[in-house]
């Protein structure tokens, strides 16, 4: 194990520091190239290889919690917390008033509309907003 890799000794007690540090199933893919159904899986109370479980521990001791910097995409932000609240596209399409095959064509990376981001965070409990400029 690396160094710097946390010491986990049981499957909970790494379940437990993930759902902890603010990252979500998607970033956690995304940073340490373990597949997201494999986190979700794991996170579900499933089972995960050694090895897996050795690259989590040791990308979470390095970074902890995730910083704005990493979370800049929104597009990503909206992604992640529609995976994280466990709806289905059809369920949030319901929910939303935003088309299933809109959503669902989103998830798998392809654009959406403002207006319809905005319904579909509003339920989530986001709120899209525009930064101000840093051009000076």
């Amino acid at each position: 194990m690396p160094k710097n890799a946390v010491a986990i000794r049981t499957a909970d007690q790494l379940r437990a520091v993930i759902r902890e540090s603010g990252w979500s199933a998607n970033e956690l893919a995304k940073f340490t190239g373990v597949p997201q159904p494999t986190i979700t899986r794991f996170l579900n109370g499933g089972d995960m290889m050694l090895s897996t479980a050795e690259k989590l521990s040791a990308f979470l001791a390095e970074k902890p919690k995730p910083t704005p910097e990493m979370r800049d995409n929104i597009a990503q932000q909206l992604r992640d917390a529609i995976a994280d609240s466990g709806l289905s596209a059809k369920e949030l399409s319901k929910v939303s008033g935003v088309e299933q095959t809109t959503l669902s064509r989103f998830i798998r990376g392809r654009d959406m509309g403002v207006n319809r981001a905005a319904k579909v965070a509003a339920y989530l409990g986001m709120r899209l907003t525009k930064r101000p400029s840093q051009k000076q």
